[in-house]
């Protein structure tokens, strides 16, 4: 990397090299056998570069011949963005919790006898029921350099997967799974196979919903999914291009006094965690949302640099072959004061959500979501009457989370290893039933 580094200068351009390597094993089980077991190796360049005030970007798996890549780069620049920015210099580094040392030495055959202890319970509860696990255990290592003087190098460790599982009954189709990641090596899976194991069980008894208006108890997964308009106009991208209704909006009380949500990317062993972001900026908690008030973006350095911002650590790298864009590490949504079941407790008549689908495919900028409730239940009373089916939603996020929030529980669940979420009561939200 000093090579290219050094070529950049002679040719009279700013650039910045990132290496990335990983190692994988892999096992899956789908419709109660096993699948596969693979482990794959993987490696990448990607070089950016700042000349004549432009950004150039380009990427090669390894090996590769590096001086090539540099120049390619170099090329792609006289097409490239105009820029406002410079690359960041050295900066102390902080240390990090994210790599566990028993990660790289876990066999296949453990992944596979592993695999084999949660899948056997799901397989005994129905033989009508099609289970899936997935496994991975990964080591990775990163490093990035640039020409300013930043350099820094990483290893991380994951592990994690999804328990998932299919019944069709008739005209009854039940798809229900979980999934969670950390850096380390954890037992995380076991209680979502217990979880998938009551959801099957609750789920088979089925009862009729009228459309209407109702309170909904969305679940932290829930929860996560009517997120997606949220990040969407977070994005600095999208507030750079006018896309977002925050644009101008700083300082403004734009959701309900109640909601905080902050980025955390020194959360111990949340996959996402790193000491500095892929520009080579400190990482630090970025406030997004506090008391209801917009505090900041999610921003890059071009993004806040063309905001006229402070960048604050958020630019991400989606994979190696990818150049650095706004972006989340670890999402946490602050708690609030009544227990999940205290928030059930009080429903007269609604439902609890589990699962949506397609709240993501309507007009995240507008916030409007149109979602089929994949799993819900029916609520009278306080309890938990039945599962609804052939039902979906529609709501506009901005106004759930501002006038229609009713609370936040006080306990929080990690969805997936990258957001951590409390259970979230809404009022009025509109349901069409299609008939159970």
């Amino acid at each position: 990397m000093e090579k290219i580094l050094a070529q950049a200068g002679q040719l009279g351009v700013e650039a910045e090299v990132f290496r990335g390597s990983s190692r994988e094993t892999s096992i899956e089980f789908e419709n109660n056998s096993l699948k596969r077991v693979e482990t794959v190796e993987r490696a990448g360049l990607a070089v950016r570069v700042i000349a004549r005030g432009r950004l150039g970007f380009a990427t090669s798996s390894l090996p590769a011949d590096e001086e090539s890549v540099l120049r390619q780069a170099i090329d792609t620049a006289a097409f490239g963005k105009e820029i406002r920015f410079a690359l960041p210099g050295h900066s102390p580094e902080q240390r990090v919790e994210v790599y566990d040392p028993s990660v790289p030495k876990i066999a296949p055959e453990e992944m596979v006898a592993y695999g084999e202890e949660l899948i056997n319970p799901l397989r005994l509860a129905d033989p009508k029921f099609k289970a899936g696990v997935s496994l991975a255990a990964a080591e990775t290592r990163g490093e990035l350099t640039n020409t300013a003087g930043f350099a820094m190098k990483i290893s991380k460790t994951f592990f994690g997967g999804s328990v998932s599982g299919t019944l069709i009954e008739g005209e009854s189709f039940l798809e229900l799974g979980e999934g969670f990641f950390s850096c380390r090596r954890t037992d995380d899976l076991m209680p979502l196979r217990d979880r998938v194991l009551n959801l099957l069980e609750q789920g088979r008894n089925n009862v009729a919903l009228g459309s209407g208006r109702y309170p909904i108890l969305f679940t932290p997964t829930a929860h996560a999914s009517l997120l997606g308009p949220v990040l969407s106009c977070l994005n600095g991208k999208a507030v750079e291009k006018g896309s977002s209704p925050f644009r101008d909006r700083l300082g403004d009380q734009v959701f309900a006094l109640d909601y905080t949500l902050y980025d955390d990317p020194l959360r111990p062993f949340a996959p996402s965690t790193t000491p500095f972001d892929a520009e080579g900026l400190p990482s630090a908690k970025t406030v997004l949302i506090e008391g209801g008030v917009l505090r900041t973006f999610l921003v890059d350095l071009d993004t806040a640099s063309a905001l006229n911002i402070k960048p604050n650590g958020n630019a991400r790298r989606g994979g190696w072959s990818a150049p650095p864009g706004p972006g989340s590490s670890t999402l946490v949504a602050l708690p609030g004061k009544k227990t999940s079941e205290e928030l059930l407790s009080g429903i007269e008549e609604g439902l609890l959500v589990h699962y949506l689908m397609g709240a993501g495919q309507s007009n995240p900028y507008g916030g409007v979501i149109n979602a089929n409730i994949m799993l819900g239940f029916l609520v009278r009373a306080g309890k938990v009457i039945g599962r609804v089916k052939n039902t979906m939603l529609a709501a506009n996020v901005f106004e759930l989370l501002q006038s229609r929030l009713l609370g936040l529980s006080s306990d929080s669940e990690t969805v997936s290893g990258t957001i951590v979420l409390p259970y979230l009561l809404a009022d009025g939200v509109a349901v069409t039933a299609g008939g159970n």
